[in-house]
């Protein structure tokens, strides 16, 4: 079974959108939920290793659920988080959900990362920094590999 894990991933496109990796900005801007963490910072956290190494961690930590799988859901989980001024990820939450089963396994992914963070700068301190990271679960192909058979609708 752990196997078909792999094959189902191997299958499934988990994308980052470079875009919201990339965001630089010269004025910081403090979060009106939680004014102890900024949305905005000079130097923004970075995953080490970049945006290909954050990329390759979720791809060989998720597991598509096998629920979802066999349903066919696919879509795009949003999930937001701190990156602390230590460099590790505190208070996950989802900001937009697909599918129950794939926004736990997103969820699971991102709270267990390991403190792999450069944190965000702020006169050149480190802070707290809201990060979001949307994780697409796409599988096409990945029912396939695992060879499960949908039923038809009557």
């Amino acid at each position: 079974m752990k196997k078909a894990h792999c094959l189902a991933l191997t299958g499934a496109l988990l994308t980052i959108t470079s875009t919201l990796l990339a965001q630089s900005t010269p004025t910081a801007i403090l979060s009106k939920e939680n004014p102890s963490v900024y949305n905005y910072v000079e130097q923004m956290p970075s995953f080490r290793g970049g945006p290909d190494s954050l990329l390759a961690y979720i791809r060989n930590n998720t597991r598509y659920p096998v629920e979802a799988l066999y349903k066919g859901v696919v879509g795009k989980v949003f999930v937001s988080f701190v990156v602390n001024a230590q460099g590790k990820v505190k208070q996950a939450c989802i900001l937009k959900g697909v599918h129950p089963a794939l926004d736990l396994e997103a969820l699971r992914v991102i709270s267990n990362m390991p403190a792999a963070w450069q944190p965000g700068k702020h006169e050149g301190k480190s802070v707290a920094v809201s990060f979001t990271v949307p994780v697409t679960f796409y599988t096409p192909e990945a029912r396939q590999l695992l060879n499960i058979r949908v039923p038809k609708k009557p």
